[in-house]
């Protein structure tokens, strides 16, 4: 329980060391061009370790995990300051207001279109996967554990003893198509990294025409 809990911590514990620590320092030394792809870099080498992690199935290491969640919270908090100064500057300050609120609705909007997206993969590959273990089973059982692993557990405690066999068979399946998802997550990621590093402006500029990068520095 400690060392879930511990894997799961990592997240906010990177986010803080990515977000006013390293971002303000290489946004101001480079510009937002850096720290974004770097940004979304870490945070596909995150899924990718989280992939690599529960690509063992039931044996999965929770200090794998963990370093996953630990490098994809970096990536985050390094990342979401320069996107949110490029949106802020660019508009004149009566509207800074409403560019701050447009910026958190689509974060939390592509947020929940991510995780569909993820969720759809995995769903997928878990039926495929789940298959071969509700062959012979009642047609009733199998539509039930076909929708999902949490489905598939709470069958299984209704067989009692009999019913492990089907819980690990579930677990594992889950796991393992979970893993097809970060994949596909840390893809995305890896592409849109390249995508921000060729077209994220170098500097950012204000409406007003004040090169913000410049004058912080002098300041």
């Amino acid at each position: 329980m400690i060392g879930r809990l511990g894997s799961l911590l990592a997240f906010p514990g990177g986010e803080v060391v990515g977000e006013p620590g390293s971002a303000s320092v290489f946004t101001k030394r480079f510009g937002p061009r850096v720290p974004g792809s770097l940004g979304l870099l870490l945070m596909g080498a995150g899924f990718a370790v989280f992939a690599i992690g529960l690509a063992e199935g039931l044996d999965a290491s929770l200090w794998v995990m963990g370093a996953g969640v630990l490098l994809f919270g970096v990536g985050f908090g390094m990342g979401i300051t320069p996107g949110t100064e490029l949106i802020i500057e660019g508009l004149p300050a009566e509207r800074r207001s409403v560019a701050s609120a447009v910026n958190d609705i689509t974060r939390e909007v592509g947020g929940v279109l991510g995780i569909a997206v993820l969720s759809s993969i995995l769903v997928s590959y878990y039926r495929a996967d789940i298959r071969p273990a509700i062959e012979g089973l009642p047609d009733q059982v199998r539509q039930i554990v076909d929708s999902g692993a949490g489905a598939a557990l709470g069958v299984a405690d209704s067989f009692g003893p009999d019913g492990e066999n089907l819980a690990n068979a579930a677990r594992e399946a889950f796991a393992q198509c979970l893993s097809a998802s970060m994949w596909f997550g840390a893809t995305i990621l890896g592409v849109a990294a390249v995508g921000a590093a060729i077209v994220a402006p170098r500097s950012v500029t204000s409406k007003e025409g004040i090169d913000v990068q410049e004058q912080e520095i002098s300041s």
